[in-house]
């Protein structure tokens, strides 16, 4: 670490701000030089540059302002007594921390009855409007019904809604266990068929899907078929006419 006078002022340079400033210089005698901040200690005491002395400081002590020490030919620091606070300046303090301990702790309040608040809604478009409140799944979660989390299907981050209450485990992620999790698909996003496991996620009258290139949309209630394995339970509709039941 480097310093010098500049116009009065003290001016302290590290040795990587020595690199990018003083590559080039010109020298006190006029003549330029390159990679200056690399010249030997004379030359650079020539032209002003001097040691920086950083005294190691005890407790109760700080750095005085920055001096030239002209017994010593470098630039160095006193080293002051710190003055014990005033009970004014304590009280302060501790007032200080009580209050950025509350506003703390009202954030973490207020983020909790958020987080909860989310997860009564039950409007999908609300769901997916809100859907950076829910938490990640993970293994070991305590899930209820109808509690929403967000997982990876790939590389595709889904909104999933719990089906039947569990702990998570890791051979049962969302995206391929529906007897546990139903997707929250976006607005007009037509869902592809999946098989259903049981009533928790049979498919509801008028419920649209997509099959095979084609969309179909539920006739019967609690619909666990395929349109190929029971084609009386489906009826074949257009995409807009899809979108339109999602």
């Amino acid at each position: 670490m480097k310093a010098r006078n500049e116009n009065g002022n003290i001016v302290v340079y590290s040795e990587q701000q020595m690199k990018q400033k003083f590559n080039r210089f010109q020298l006190a005698n006029g003549s330029d030089v390159n990679l200056f901040y690399a010249s030997a200690k004379e030359v650079l005491e020539e032209n002003g540059f001097f040691d920086v002395v950083i005294p190691t400081l005890m407790a109760g002590e700080r750095l005085g302002a920055i001096y030239f020490d002209e017994a010593e030919n470098v630039f160095a620091y006193p080293i002051e007594q710190i003055p014990p606070k005033t009970d004014t300046e304590i009280k302060s303090e501790v007032k200080n921390n009580s209050e950025f301990k509350k506003q703390e702790l009202i954030q973490v309040k207020m983020e909790k009855m958020i987080v909860e608040e989310a997860q009564t809604l039950t409007d999908n478009s609300e769901i997916l409007a809100n859907k950076d409140l829910f938490p990640f799944w993970g293994v070991g979660m305590v899930l209820k019904l109808d509690q929403k989390v967000q997982a990876f299907d790939g590389v595709d981050l889904k909104l999933y809604k719990v089906v039947q209450a569990h702990t998570t485990q890791a051979d049962w992620q969302p995206f391929n266990n529906p007897t546990l999790f139903t997707e929250i698909a976006p607005p007009g996003q037509v869902p592809v068929w999946k098989q259903p496991t049981g009533a928790q996620d049979a498919y509801a009258i008028n419920a649209a899907i997509s099959f095979e290139g084609k969309y179909y949309k539920s006739k019967i209630a609690a619909n666990t078929y395929s349109p190929t394995a029971y084609p009386a339970g489906w009826e074949e509709i257009t995409e807009s006419e899809a979108q339109a039941l999602v």
